[in-house]
This record gives structure tokens, C-alpha cells and sequence, in this order.
């Protein structure tokens, strides 16, 4: 069985209005770090999670084709565009 590919590498909110962005270190006495695209990428900013799709078994029919498009260049900027920061481009 294939290791599951996330949508969205990291659900963090890019800068928005309203939102107040922090630095944060992982453990005192650490650096802390901005959520960067670059330091969320690189587990520098601590507070990050990967957004899986989870399906029984082995996608199929509407549900394969969501994903697809999701995994697509369309989706990946939708989801850069509702605040997350997309998959890097293989």
C-alpha cells in the first residue's frame, strides 16, 4: 500500500487580516520562528499538521476525480488561496 500523499503539506493559515501572526519556538530557550512558507516547510515553525484525505480503500469514481483535482495545479492554488500553503511542485 502507497504512504498517503497529503492535499496541503501544512494546514497553517497564511498571514490574513485580523489574524496576528507569532513567532513560536518548539521548547524554551529555542529559537522562534515565524510561519514562513520556508520554516513551515522545514519543521522550523512548530505548530503545523499535513490535511490527509482518508477513503475506504483504494479511491474510485467521483471521489478519485475530487482528489485528482485537488492534487491538481487548480486545486493546489485554491488552497494557497484559502490560506494554506500548497504541495511543492515535483
Amino acid at each position: 500500500m502507497p504512504a498517503p500523499q497529503p492535499a496541503s503539506p501544512m494546514a497553517v493559515f497564511k498571514n490574513r487580516p485580523g489574524i496576528k501572526i507569532l513567532e513560536i519556538a518548539a521548547k524554551g530557550g529555542e529559537p522562534a520562528y515565524a510561519p514562513t512558507e520556508e520554516n513551515v516547510r522545514t519543521r522550523k515553525y512548530p505548530i503545523s499538521r499535513f490535511l490527509y484525505f482518508y477513503t475506504n480503500g483504494k479511491p474510485r469514481g467521483e471521489v478519485a476525480k475530487f482528489i485528482d483535482w485537488v492534487l491538481s495545479s487548480e486545486g493546489q492554488a485554491i488552497v494557497s488561496e484559502v490560506g494554506y500553503y500548497p504541495l511543492e511542485k515535483k
